[in-house]
């Protein structure tokens, strides 16, 4: 803890020579190998994206003794990595100052929700996410499986399974597909806050953002002719997996044993686009989901607790 008459650290945005010592910081609870690899990947993208604008350190006598960082998503949501400090500096009072000017600096970038994931376990990071306003909203299970190489559906056409009809999303299906969105949040078990509590327009943009394909891998679901649900699914090719991104059926359409028959034709379209590897994160609580996942093949390899926090717009100055 440092000395109460000790001048107190400046709190800015990282410059770019800073970024590396400050992701170091950051991200040093990762094992080497995988911090190293992180870090890398975010110092590169940043050249083209800046997608490390939202990187700010606490900074004394030039040196980088504490780090935070925000970073803007699609559909005006972002995530955050709460702030992590020396030794020297650490106490709560400091770090929430850190991790309060990323809000900051967020919530003036038009931004109206923040998330954030940490290891299940409860530690200091969530007692300081919990003091900057955010709820604990969900376990999440993050699970993998791995697909053979049997013959594929083909991915361009509707396919009827067990009654269901998948149909390729297009641009003039948004505000349908918006209408399915709303109907599939009705009573499920599946994160009910984090999705529930932003636009519906945002959570779409958000859902295009993963992988590399946008909307390639999107479906609206009918069930004699009637709308039923959706599958949206994120092809990455440079990373060689689909994500699984979001599967809801309506209510009508539950308890009929049709959710393995969705996972089911998400791998053929997976397999179809020659990826063999396929992901997604699932509510820890939705045990029906579950059921269906591990019944597919799914296993789960990490769990991760989220938070969240809503984000008032601004109201237009002398309104």
């Amino acid at each position: 803890m440092s000395d109460s008459n000790q001048p107190l650290p400046s709190i800015r945005p990282a410059t770019v020579f800073e970024r590396a010592s400050a992701l170091e910081l950051l991200l040093f609870a990762q094992p080497a190998a995988q911090r190293e690899e992180q870090i890398t990947e975010w110092l590169e993208e940043s050249q083209t994206r800046g997608t490390l604008d939202g990187l700010w350190v606490a900074e004394m006598d030039g040196r980088v003794v504490g780090a935070a960082l925000g970073r803007r998503l699609p559909g005006r949501s972002a995530t955050v990595w709460p702030a992590r400090v020396t030794d020297t500096y650490s106490g709560p009072a400091f770090e929430s100052r850190l991790l309060a000017a990323v809000v900051t600096w967020l919530a003036n970038d038009d931004v109206h929700s923040i998330q954030a994931l940490l290891p299940a376990e409860i530690g200091p990071e969530h007692d300081q996410l919990i003091a900057a306003g955010f709820l604990r909203v969900a376990e999440l299970l993050l699970q993998l499986c791995f697909l053979d190489k049997r013959s594929a559906v083909s991915a361009g056409s509707p396919k009827r399974i067990a009654g269901l009809s998948f149909v390729p999303y297009i641009p003039q299906f948004r505000s349908r597909l918006t209408a399915i969105l709303q109907r599939t949040y009705q009573g499920s078990l599946d994160c009910p806050v984090l999705d529930r509590a932003c636009d519906l327009g945002d959570v779409l943009d958000g859902y295009a953002a993963h992988g590399d394909g946008g909307t390639a891998g999107w479906y609206l679901m009918e069930r004699a002719g009637v709308d039923a649900g959706c599958l949206l699914l994120a092809h990455d090719q440079r990373l060689g997996y689909t994500e699984l991104v979001y599967m809801g059926l309506v209510p009508d359409a539950r308890g009929l044993g049709l959710g393995r028959e969705v996972v089911r034709y998400a791998q053929e379209v997976a397999r179809s686009e020659g990826l063999l590897r396929m992901s997604l994160a699932v509510d820890a609580g939705n045990s029906p989901a579950i059921a269906a996942y591990e019944g597919m093949g799914f296993i789960t390899w990490e769990r991760k607790t989220a938070y969240f926090r809503r984000i008032e717009p601004h109201a237009p100055d002398g309104k």
